[in-house]
């Protein structure tokens, strides 16, 4: 590379490198010898960090000439020369762009069917977004696609597809997004600005990132590099190869150690050492704090807030909250805005969330609801509607009562001539509706219809300027013809993904940030929520349309790298204090469901370790996060838990008789589904399924069994059926394939053609929402299917039933219960297996779970098949997992399978007197139960450790509980 010089690396944590990174600087602009440098940052709290300590340690507080761009696409637009600053596109054109992309699929192709669905099309435009940033374009994509060791897939050739017009119509619209700077500056031959650029906080460049150095190295820029992330560290073993790799390529000078005159934190090296699975002692600067619920999590955040101010002097502005969800965020933003407290963050709502808002979608659905009355209704309530056509919703509903009209445009005009007063408006706003959409053209771009919209809104609302502010026509880029179904359908994204400021951030307040933006500033205090599992560290979500192969072409993070880069992320976050941390666990939701702890807190809150545990704060308890404010709703709150409220009506007063015996430290009562013998028949039989439910928790019991209420179904698309769905569906697919033609004869061609039988007969497809991904959900179910049978084809025997129904008792307890397979051995013996698709257990966990009485299936069916004389000599479970082995499932035979029949049947007759005594507390018996349970708002367990207070005083509770063992019982 001719003329282009060595680069040069700074490691070391941040408060060395950006002590380095100043005495540069300064170093290069006391010279005067070259031109000022410019700094590309990892963020912009970074850079107001870099910022500060430039003008604190410059001559005068100005430091002249010197440059700082809080990212690579800001620099790529300065020193490309161009002339406008870089956007993105809008959320309404991103919805449409892919809409007409979607157009030219033909019949066939995967997505279709939903190519007039704006949900996908605007989940499709995000994934394109993403990929974009990444310097990811449609061909890069496409070229990936086709050279994965399997080909692409047709749901990966589709999106390709989409991705490549999509594309098209975004460069028209937007030639000047964070990308598009970037790729012109890399591929551009023309003379750009040239000098001495230091690269501070990156240590894992994307793709485009990493072309655009490349450009700027071989053009003549002098780079310096100063990254958090040390060559040599523990960490670098999965983070930061690529870019480690890059620098060698571009012919790295020197590497730099800069941290060892400044020490890292006390914070930060406790943090760096307990997760990495060394000993170290707690700082005295970290605390835990417990919660339940979102609201409970914000409360927690702002007592925490005024206990460091309070306790330590900590002014608000020197505190950084990290919250990991974008509804977190706002959630705290809400409540401190409301509660008072000073916030360096903008009180925002989606646009959707505006009374006017509602209106305009649901004037623009009102032909395709034939102009409903319950739609005229909604318009009516929300007090947007200009004085004349403003009904009231009460008199809609009169009216619909006396003249049985119900909906119908001419039905609602033909009311005008009415002596009624409501019935005059109702018209008339009909009729303003109805001229809307007559004046509304058929099919043209967007902004054509927003200005017809506009213009009879004007007419409509109490405020008409409200119109246009909500509309935004310049928020609607693309230039292609859409319809008023599609028009709505953009206006909806538009007005969802776009948020209005109601107040602006206040700078003296706390700062709310992400984990990513916290990383390399500094505060006096640091506060982090999201420390629960799935949240930080974050859940690998798996996106059906990227298959693992083209993932790794893609140079996206792999799930094995996932976790090493939030581990180190998390430590930096830590590592932004340089007095105090909190760490706020939530350990329950709203519905009182029991959350588990992250890793990461697992990890720094180890009393293994032998160097002493956290620091604990009072939790918040529930009455606290509903009341702990001084707002009208609060204070109403306080009033009703001090028994100060309004007893005349019998509905009031049985509501606060539940509330206090709900919160007392007393056994179990009625209003916890304790509901005294003879409140409901017990069943003449029970089955295995029954018995492990009521072990689980007897109130889960209750709803399935007694009150046989039914989970809510999903309407989401998704990568896979629901758990249920999916065990059916293997369980029919393999006694099938073993009872027609045994594990032997089963060819993946004979696998796929029973699934697909099996999944058109259950109608998989309506529960995944799309052929594409039920084609992507049968290919994984062919491989795991076949893994399997393989794993058993050498076990002598035959299959020689499946599904046989089966009655008799446990012990003196009458059961019925059906088989899953009975496999018949060479010696005429036979083993009954039931068939698992979830989690395997092993033999250990399989026989400790039914000695507690949490298992009941195999000595369930050993015991009824030996009633009905087919002469088993053994049972057990037949996990679908891959990679295990026959010798590896959980199979008990002779006298070890008699002694779990004998134990099941004592726990069997103990839970039967117990349903007979209607005895159905919501007592589950691990945390894991509540996480899965669909019905916490029925059993408010809430808040979190009640149902402790209420079992220690509860002979039942202990009887049924006092047993050692209460592990998860077992789930498909």
């Amino acid at each position: 590379m001719s003329g282009s010089h060595p680069v040069e690396v700074f490691e070391g944590h941040y408060r060395a490198l950006e002590r380095s990174l100043v005495e540069r600087v300064l170093s290069s602009v006391g010279s005067g010898k070259a031109a000022p440098p410019v700094i590309v940052a990892a963020g912009r709290p970074q850079l107001e960090r870099l910022a500060g300590l430039l003008s604190l340690e410059s001559p005068g507080g100005v430091l002249t000439g010197v440059r700082l761009f809080p990212g690579f696409p800001q620099f790529a637009s300065w020193a490309g020369h161009s002339p406008c600053r870089p956007v993105r596109p809008t959320a309404a054109d991103m919805c449409s762009f892919a809409l007409e992309a979607m157009r030219d699929l033909e019949s066939g192709e995967p997505f279709h069917n939903l190519m007039s669905s704006a949900s996908t099309a605007f989940s499709l435009s995000q994934l394109f977004e993403r990929l974009l940033d990444r310097g990811i374009d449609s061909s890069a994509y496409v070229v990936a696609s086709q050279t994965t060791r399997s080909g692409a897939t047709p749901t990966e050739r589709s999106v390709g597809k989409i991705f490549e017009r999509y594309e098209a119509l975004r460069r028209v619209a937007y030639p000047d997004t964070h990308d598009s700077v970037m790729s012109s500056l890399a591929a551009s031959g023309r003379k750009e600005r040239r000098g001495a650029a230091l690269i501070y906080g990156y240590y894992d460049l994307n793709p485009g990132q990493r072309r655009l150095i490349r450009a700027m190295h071989s053009s003549g820029w002098e780079l310096d590099f100063f990254t958090p992330l040390q060559a040599s560290s523990e960490w670098a073993a999965g983070i930061g190869i690529r870019t480690r790799a890059l620098i060698e390529e571009l012919g790295c000078s020197a590497r730099t150690r800069v941290d060892s005159s400044t020490p890292m934190s006390e914070l930060g090296q406790f943090a760096e050492s307990r997760l990495l699975g060394r000993t170290a002692a707690v700082p005295g600067g970290l605390e835990l704090v417990e919660c339940s619920g979102r609201l409970g999590q914000a409360r927690a955040v702002l007592r925490q807030i005024e206990a460091l101010g309070s306790e330590r002097g900590i002014a608000m502005d020197s505190i950084a909250v990290v919250e990991r969800t974008e509804a977190s965020r706002s959630a705290l933003a809400a409540l401190a805005w409301h509660e008072g407290f000073p916030v360096n963050c903008p009180l925002e709502a989606p646009l959707a969330d505006l009374p006017v808002s509602r209106l305009i979608l649901g004037v623009l659905s009102m032909p395709d609801e034939d102009y409903h009355y319950t739609v005229l209704r909604s318009l009516a309530m929300t007090g947007c509607l200009t004085a004349g056509a403003d009904p009231v919703p009460g008199g809609i509903d009169r009216i619909v009562e006396a003249t049985g009209v119900r909906f119908g445009e001419a039905e609602w005009l033909a009311l005008e001539g009415d002596d009624d007063a409501e019935s005059g408006k109702l018209a008339r706003l009909a009729g303003l509706i109805s001229g809307l959409h007559r004046a509304l053209p058929r099919s043209a771009p967007a902004r054509e219809h927003l200005a017809v919209l506009e213009e009879h809104l004007g007419g409509m609302l109490l405020e008409p300027e409200m119109a246009g502010a909500v509309i935004a026509a310049e928020a609607m880029r693309s230039p292609r013809p859409v319809g008023t179904g599609e028009l709505r359908a953009v206006l909806e994204s538009h007005l969802r993904n776009t948020s209005i400021e109601l107040r602006p951030a206040d700078r003296r307040g706390f700062r709310i940030l992400a984990p990513e933006t916290v990383r390399g500033t500094l505060h006096r205090a640091v506060i982090v929520t999201g420390l629960e599992e799935g949240v930080f560290p974050e859940a690998v979500r798996e996106d059906p349309r990227l298959s693992p192969d083209l993932r790794q072409k893609l140079q996206l993070t792999s799930p094995e790298n996932r976790m090493a880069e939030e581990t180190f992320l998390f430590r930096q976050v830590l590592e932004a204090a340089s007095e105090r941390v909190c760490l706020v666990f939530e350990k329950s939701d709203a519905m009182g469901s029991t959350k588990q702890r992250s890793l990461f807190l697992d990890m720094l809150d180890d009393p293994a370790s032998g160097a002493g545990r956290l620091a604990r704060r009072a939790p918040v308890g529930t009455a606290e996060s509903l009341v702990g404010g001084s707002g009208p709703a609060q204070t109403a709150a306080a009033m009703a838990l001090e028994g100060r409220v309004t007893r005349d009506r019998p509905f009031m007063a049985r509501a606060l008789d539940a509330e206090t015996a709900r919160l007392s430290a007393t056994p179990f009562d009625e209003y916890d589904g304790c509901l005294g013998a003879g409140a409901v028949t017990p069943p003449a039989r029970l089955s295995a399924t029954a018995l492990e439910d009521y072990a689980k928790c007897p109130f889960l019991y209750l709803v399935k069994h007694v009150w046989k209420l039914k989970e809510r179904p999903g309407t989401s698309v998704a990568a896979e059926p629901d758990l249920r769905l999916r065990g059916r569906l293997l369980h029919r697919v393999i006694a099938t394939i073993l009872t027609t033609r045994g594990a032997a004869g089963a060819s993946p061609g004979r696998v796929r053609e029973v699934l697909e039988e099996s999944c058109a007969a259950m109608r998989v497809e309506q529960a995944l929402g799309s052929p594409a991904l039920l084609e992507c959900f049968i290919e994984r179910q062919v491989r795991l299917t076949v893994g399997f049978l393989e794993s058993i084809r050498h076990v002598p025997g035959d299959y020689t039933r499946s599904e046989v129904e089966l009655e008799g008792t446990l012990g003196k307890v009458a059961m019925t219960g059906r088989l899953d397979l009975i496999l018949t051995g060479p010696d005429g013996g036979c083993l009954v297996l039931d068939l698992k698709t979830g989690k395997p257990k092993d033999k250990a966990a399989s026989r400790r779970l039914t000695l507690s009485g949490h298992l009941f299936q195999i000595p369930v069916y050993y015991a009824l098949a030996r009633q009905a004389g087919l002469g088993p000599r053994g049972a057990g479970y037949l996990y679908v997992a891959r990679g295990l082995e026959w010798g590896g499932q959980p199979i008990f035979e002779g006298d070890e399978m008699d002694r779990l029949v004998d134990a099941s049947a004592g726990w069997a007759e103990r839970y039967r007197d117990l349903i007979a005594e209607c005895y159905f507390p919501p007592l589950p018996g691990d945390k894991q139960v509540c996480r899965r349970c669909c019905y916490g708002a029925l059993c408010r367990k809430t808040p979190g450790d009640r149902l402790s207070w209420r079992a220690r005083d509860d002979d039942r509770a202990r009887a049924l509980r006092g047993e050692p063992g209460t592990e998860e019982g077992g789930d498909d």
